[in-house]
C-alpha cells in the first residue's frame, strides 16, 4: 500500500505542476485581454498593439483548447513565454505610461500607485516615517 502511494505521488505532482502551469498562461492571458478590452484601459493602446495583443491571446487560448489536456508542463511554460515576449514590450509602455496616449491608471491592480480610480482615501490622520 506505501509502495503504492509512492508511485501515486509522483503523479499528482505532475499533475499539480502542470495545473499551475496552465493557470499561470491562462491568467496572464486573461489579463492581457482584459487590459486591452477594459473601457477605462483599451484607449490607452494604440490600435495595432491592441490588434497584437488580442491576436497573440486568441491564438494561446486556441492552443489551450486544442493542445491543453495532451500537453505536459513544459509546454504550458514555452507558451507562456511566447506570449509573454509577444505582448512584454506593449505592457511595458502601458504601464510606464507611454502606451498609446496616456499614463497608466492608478491602482495597484494596473501597476500604478495610490487608491483604484474611484477609490477615496481615508481621512485621518497621516505618519511619518522617522529615521
Amino acid at each position: 500500500m506505501i509502495a503504492e502511494a509512492e508511485r501515486y505521488k509522483e503523479d499528482d505532482r505532475r499533475v499539480q505542476e502542470k495545473s499551475a502551469a496552465k493557470g499561470k498562461l491562462e491568467g496572464y492571458a486573461s489579463s492581457l485581454k482584459h487590459a486591452v478590452e477594459d473601457s477605462g484601459t483599451k484607449e490607452k493602446f494604440s490600435s495595432s498593439d491592441r490588434e497584437t495583443i488580442l491576436e497573440a491571446v486568441k491564438v494561446t487560448e486556441r492552443w489551450i483548447e486544442t493542445e491543453g489536456d495532451r500537453a505536459e508542463k513544459e509546454a504550458f511554460e514555452s507558451k507562456y513565454q511566447e506570449l509573454t515576449s509577444k505582448c512584454s514590450e506593449i505592457m511595458q509602455r502601458f504601464y510606464s505610461g507611454g502606451g498609446g496616449g496616456g499614463a497608466a491608471p492608478g491602482g495597484p491592480e494596473f501597476g500604478g500607485e495610490g487608491p483604484p480610480p474611484g477609490a477615496e482615501e481615508k481621512a485621518g490622520p497621516k505618519v511619518e516615517e522617522v529615521d
